[in-house]
């Protein structure tokens, strides 16, 4: 009987071990300190394919509401939307490919100075335009590289904030003077869910899903240079 009881006991903790991996069982994240976490964090990134960014990253002196999905390679595919003027981009084999409407056009070039004149932004309008050689710098946001390098600044300055749950999942918070709070999931993978951060422009969040689900873009059809659409 006695055997009979331990072998039960056995099996009902496999079961249960079972049962929470396949749920993502806990990581051992939420017993680390700060810098622990940051740097498994830093780790799990550096091992992931793709993740898709959704919410708001500054973007020199405006805000972007972006949508994008960064892979590994430095790649790129989604949507941004400057000062409620939606694009497309596509970085692919370090070419920046952008498309969007005249005013988005506009919007843009006002970031670096002059806004483009009407004319010029209309026959951009609605075309895929291939940006000048390294204009991918300018979207390190949108990078696992430049990610990675903000995680890395202040590990020096990090607090551990939380636990608690971030859009439904079970995560610890890693709190920096300079990049905000950044919130990882304490099951599965270190990956992050969120990073929550204030500034002059107000709260703005970024949040991180759908990891390793997607193959990068190809290089948009029919795509021109501005020297050849413009003259």
């Amino acid at each position: 009987m006695l055997r009979r009881r331990l072998v039960t006991r056995g099996a009902a903790a496999l079961a249960a071990a079972a049962l929470l991996a396949a749920c993502g069982g806990g990581n051992g994240l939420a017993g680390q300190s700060a810098g622990q976490i940051m740097t498994s964090t830093i780790s799990a990134l550096r091992h992931a394919h793709s993740v898709r960014l959704s919410g708001v990253v500054d973007q020199g002196p405006r805000t972007a509401h972006v949508d994008v999905t960064m892979f590994r390679n430095g790649d790129a595919d989604g949507t941004f939307d400057l000062s409620g003027v939606t694009g497309s981009l596509v970085i692919s084999s370090g070419s920046v490919y952008m498309r969007g409407p005249a005013r988005f056009w506009q919007v843009l070039t006002s970031i670096g100075g002059a806004s483009l004149p009407g004319a010029a932004a209309t026959k951009l309008a609605g075309r895929w335009v291939i940006l000048p050689r390294g204009a991918a710098s300018g979207f390190s946001s949108f990078s696992f590289k430049g990610f990675e390098a903000s995680l890395s600044k202040g590990r020096a300055s990090l607090t551990k904030v939380g636990p608690k749950t971030v859009m439904g999942q079970q995560a610890i918070g890693v709190k920096s003077p300079s990049n905000g709070t950044l919130w990882v999931s304490t099951t599965g993978t270190a990956y992050p869910i969120e990073v929550v951060s204030s500034n002059a422009k107000g709260t703005q969040r970024a949040t991180f899903s759908d990891w390793n689900a997607d193959s990068p873009p190809t290089a948009p059809a029919g795509a021109k240079s501005l020297t050849t659409i413009l003259g």
